[in-house]
């Protein structure tokens, strides 16, 4: 990955991913899961933050977690701005 690539994941396109996928001799589909998982990352930390920050209850449990991010909509508006 170029050093712009690591700072902004977001501007790897298909081509680079087909690059990062060779060079690292992994599959295509595990550099996308990789990506998927990093947006996802990102959005659950500011989910995070916001909801620390509003003194609202966190989770305690993966399933609460899970719960909690389904049912608030502020995810899906974290997720557009990420």
């Amino acid at each position: 990955m170029t050093d712009a690539e690591l700072d902004k994941p977001e501007l790897i396109n298909g081509v680079a991913k087909e690059r990062i996928a060779k060079a690292s001799g992994k599959p295509i589909d595990t550099v996308l899961t990789m990506l998927f998982l990093h947006k996802q990352s990102k959005v659950m930390a500011k989910w995070l933050h916001m909801k620390k920050t509003a003194g609202e209850t966190l989770p305690t449990s993966d399933w609460e977690l899970q719960n909690m991010m389904q049912n608030d909509l502020r995810v899906r508006a974290i997720s557009k701005q990420v």
